[in-house]
Order: structure tokens, then C-alpha cells, then sequence
């Protein structure tokens, strides 16, 4: 008889921080303990969660039918501990993660043990957070294994956050997947489980994955508690001592600015804000006041011209910071700290200040009575040469409605203007910039365009567009006195944007638009690139 193949099992691993053994669980939740044998390991307990058991919420849909009252559903967990090389793992059954405490076991565990054990060219899914016009979470995953290049994925702008894929050694299982915990399947049993255990502790503490796919810590969430715990404490202290180089507020996701009269977020505030300020929040706020939780009770509301509130987002997501701690660069952006390689950071900053300032001068912003619609509509009636295109969407070829930009001038610059905001509402920016000038090598565009434009501005229609007579402006309207900078993410979406704008020919450049209050003289002005994140920063 041909030998019985040996069951495959799949096992949810988690590994405990150092020091942590039976602290970790949660002994208020086990109903029962057993002590179990786990060949080459230390004492083994097996913790047992009492069994649950509920009416199925689907059976109210049936409210007549008395055989169904008395359906339940019952769900049993157990959670394996199995001290091994010095360390302790937990092993979770049905819903034994539960027993866990939260914050006992190791960030990313699974996500290090995968990236190294698992072999590039065989990879099944993956799972990202992408840093653009839309901060996004999405899920891609092959048909059969396939390499990591196969995969979508922009080193510069997504965080790994799970992979799943096949493993370059048999000895490690036939299939691993990894985040936190990682999930492992195998002819894997109490005999030979420490065996395993000890190659995935291995794995985890060893940094060769970065030889396989070197842009995975370029950017990454910082998840350990006690580092955000400690970045948490860094921030409060720069607020409380007024030191707000590298902290500012943004509306952290994109609005529609015309249906926004102001903000409400300062303290006995009787009128809306025209923007968020950070100082002027801090100058009425007493030092000892202000706490992370402060910042998470607090709420920023944007309201419409009839007092209505439109959107309503938490301080904390509104908080902007950079800070370095230990020699490692951290941002806070939407309520989220992350860890930036330093050379990546260099990299970004090194092309941000190389980027050239556009030669036009533009009107100051008339910071508590314009729109950004208002505004393009006066720079149209008063700067010679320039045309307002503003709101003129153009459908083409079945695309979504596109605006060509929002000021043409007349030496063939794209101007698109846009009030300072978070790393989505820029990247929105350039992302449009980028959709449009694409667009403009198609000659049926350009006809759509010219149908917005005076003959005087009017673009040629027939045979191929000289894209290096054209510049793509991004004009971003702030109030900070400083030279222009721009949060890090919006700094990696510029520079993706403007590369694709190089390669179809453009010339691209920045303008800083600056404010001045009501009553105020309208001097012209024209800001420069920072020479330092420290400097300013916007």
C-alpha cells in the first residue's frame, strides 16, 4: 500500500515580545489549562476560551418559524504557548488570539519571517497601503505563483503591509503569509513544531530580505507601541514649547473648497476660520492642556455658508510632524506614524530643492474672503496673458470630465492652483497636472481645448505638440512666510509626477501663491524652494 500522505495543517503563529510568557494571556477569558509535550521545547500550555455560543442574527429575518428558534452558533478557541530558543509563541485555534493582551506580541513578525523565507519568484499576494491623490488599501493577488515583479508595486509611494507566497526552502512549510502573525502551512505537528519555530525566529530577526526587495523599509508604519507611545510624548513636547518647525495643520483628505466657508476648531470660536493655523490654535491653548488626547477628543469641523457642518475630522488627523528620533526620520500624516529611510528622505528632499521656481508673478491670495474659483477669476481680469480655464471640464473620449488646468498663459504655461492641504489634496494636485498634459499629445484633446480658449491663447492642433514649449506650473496658495515645502508624501507624489511629466516632454516648475488679509495691500510676490525642511513648511 502506498504510504498515507501526512495532513497539512495551517497555524496562526504569533510571537511574543521578549521577557513576555504567561503575562500575555488574558487568564480572566480561559475556562481551562492543560500542560501539553512539545518535543525540544520548554513547557507548553494549551489555554482553552470558554465556548460562546449565540442566536444566528439571520434567524430574526424568519420571525414564524418556531424550528429555528433554537439554532445557535458556538465557536471554541485554544491558544498554544511554547517557550523555544529563549522566546515564547503563541499559537492561535479558532478564535484564540483573543486571549492575547493587545501590545504583547511582536510588530510585523509575520510580514519578516515571509519576506525572507518565501522565494520572490513565488508569490501569490500582496497587500499595500499606496501614498497618492487617495490614500488606499488594496489587495492583488495571481492566479498561480507568480514573480514579485509581476506585482504593481511603487517602492516609493506603497507600504507592505501582508505578502503571501511559497517558500524557497521546503523546510519552512508550503505556503507562508505574514503580517503581524504569520500563518504557515505544512506538515507541521507537535513533534517536530520547534523545529519550525526556531527557523521562523531566525527569520524574523534577520534583515536579508532587503537584498530581495531593497525598497520594503523605505516607508513603513510604525506599529510597536512603545515607539509611538515615545514619538506621541516628542510631539507633545514641540507643542508645548512652541518649537513648530516640521508641525503644521492640512484638511487631511480632499473637499470641495467652494461648499466650505471655514473651520471651526479653536477654543469659544464664534466664527469660522478661513484656514487651519496651527500657532494661532497654540495661542489660545494653555501648554498643560495639551496631551494626545487632547489631540484625539478635539474636532476640526468645516462648515458651509448657512453654519451647516460638511465634514468633521478628528485634531489628531489634521496634525502634520517630522520628526527625527534615535537617528530615524518619522512622519505623522492622517493620524498615522510612519519610519522613512534617511537616504530615501535625502533623496526626495535633493530633488524637491532642485525643482525651479516659475517665472511669473502672481497676485497675493485674499486669505479670509476668496475661493480658489474667485481667485483664478481675478488673476484672469487682472495679469496680462493669462486666460481662465477654471471649471471648464472637457469629456474625451469617454474619460471622466478633465480640466485642462485652471490659468493658461499666454508663453505656454499650465497653471494649476491650489490651496495648501494635506499630502491627498496635493497629490490630487499633481495627479491632475499629469492626466492633462498626457492628454495634450492627442490632437482631438486639443481641439476640445481650444473650444475653452481665446484665439489668442489658442493651442495647434495639427501634427505632433512640441511638449518642451510648454510648462506645467503648480501654484500652491499658503500662508506660511516661509519659502515652499510641502509634507513628505505630497514631496515623493511631486517628484513621481514630474518625472512622468519629463518623460512626456513638459518642463514643470512651482509657484508659491502667498496670503494677505482683508484690507491688506495686494503686493505681488513670488516664493523659492526651502533649503531645509527645518526653514519652514509651506
Amino acid at each position: 500500500m502506498p504510504k498515507k500522505a501526512e495532513k497539512k495543517r495551517q497555524l496562526t503563529i504569533y510571537l511574543l515580545r521578549e521577557g513576555l510568557g504567561e503575562e500575555a494571556i488574558d487568564l480572566d477569558k480561559v475556562a481551562d489549562t492543560v500542560e501539553v509535550a512539545v518535543a525540544g521545547a520548554g513547557a507548553s500550555q494549551v489555554y482553552i476560551k470558554a465556548p460562546a455560543s449565540n442566536v444566528p442574527r439571520w434567524v430574526s429575518f424568519f420571525p414564524s418559524i418556531e424550528a429555528l428558534s433554537g439554532l445557535f452558533n458556538a465557536s471554541s478557541s485554544a491558544l498554544l504557548l511554547v517557550p523555544c530558543s529563549g522566546r515564547a509563541f503563541a499559537i492561535s485555534f479558532g478564535h484564540g488570539r483573543y486571549l492575547l493582551r493587545l501590545g504583547s506580541t511582536e510588530e510585523n513578525f509575520g510580514l519578516k519571517v515571509t519576506l525572507n523565507a518565501v522565494s520572490a519568484e513565488k508569490i501569490r499576494s500582496i497587500d499595500k497601503k499606496t501614498f497618492d491623490a487617495i490614500a488606499s488599501q488594496t489587495r492583488e493577488q495571481a492566479l498561480t505563483e507568480s514573480p514579485m515583479a509581476a506585482f504593481v508595486l511603487d517602492g516609493e509611494q506603497d507600504v507592505l503591509r501582508a505578502v503571501v507566497g511559497g517558500p524557497a526552502n521546503p523546510a519552512d512549510g508550503c505556503r507562508l503569509a505574514g503580517r503581524d502573525a504569520l500563518i504557515v502551512s505544512g506538515n507541521i505537528n507537535l513533534s517536530n513544531l520547534a523545529g519550525f519555530l526556531e527557523r521562523y525566529l531566525s527569520h524574523s530577526e534577520s534583515d536579508a530580505y532587503s537584498v530581495k526587495f531593497p525598497w520594503v523599509d523605505r516607508v513603513r508604519e510604525e506599529r510597536d507601541r512603545d515607539r509611538k507611545e515615545q514619538l506621541n510624548a516628542a510631539l507633545i513636547e514641540k507643542l508645548r514649547t512652541g518649537n513648530l518647525a516640521s508641525c503644521y495643520l492640512a484638511v487631511p483628505e480632499i473637499i470641495e473648497w467652494d461648499r466650505i466657508e471655514g473651520f471651526n476648531y479653536l477654543p469659544e470660536q464664534e466664527e469660522p476660520a478661513f484656514d487651519l493655523r496651527l500657532p494661532e490654535l497654540l495661542d489660545q491653548t494653555r501648554a498643560e492642556d495639551i496631551s494626545i488626547e487632547w489631540l484625539k477628543s478635539r474636532h476640526v469641523r468645516a462648515m458651509d455658508p448657512e453654519g451647516g457642518q460638511v465634514q468633521n475630522w478628528l485634531l489628531y488627523r489634521c496634525l502634520n510632524a517630522e520628526l527625527v528620533i534615535d537617528g530615524r526620520n518619522y512622519l505623522l500624516s492622517n493620524g498615522r506614524w510612519y519610519q522613512i529611510d534617511a537616504d530615501f528622505v535625502a533623496q526626495v528632499d535633493d530633488y524637491f530643492r532642485a525643482l525651479p521656481m516659475a517665472s511669473l508673478d502672481l497676485p497675493r491670495f485674499r486669505e479670509n474672503s476668496e475661493s480658489e474659483a474667485d481667485y483664478n477669476r481675478r488673476v484672469a481680469n487682472e495679469v496680462p496673458g493669462l486666460a481662465l480655464v477654471d471649471r471648464k471640464l472637457i469629456s474625451y473620449q469617454g474619460s471622466d470630465r478633465i480640466e485642462f488646468c485652471d490659468l493658461y498663459s499666454s508663453s505656454k504655461q499650465l497653471i494649476h492652483v491650489k490651496r495648501y492641504g494635506g499630502s491627498s489634496v496635493l497629490s490630487h494636485l499633481f495627479a491632475q497636472g499629469v492626466v492633462a498634459a498626457s492628454l495634450l499629445h492627442e490632437p482631438g484633446f486639443r481641439e476640445k481645448v481650444n473650444e475653452q480658449l481665446p484665439d489668442s491663447h489658442r493651442l495647434p492642433v495639427e501634427g505632433r505638440l512640441a511638449a518642451d514649449q510648454y510648462e506645467i506650473v503648480y501654484a500652491i496658495v499658503s500662508q506660511s512666510p516661509h519659502p515652499l515645502w510641502i509634507p513628505f508624501f505630497s514631496r515623493v507624489n511631486l517628484r513621481q509626477a514630474v518625472r512622468q511629466l519629463h518623460q512626456r516632454g513638459f518642463r514643470v516648475a512651482l509657484a508659491k501663491v502667498a496670503t494677505v488679509a482683508d484690507g491688506c495691500q495686494l503686493d505681488d510676490v513670488q516664493g523659492g524652494c526651502a533649503p531645509s525642511v527645518e526653514t519652514g513648511l509651506m
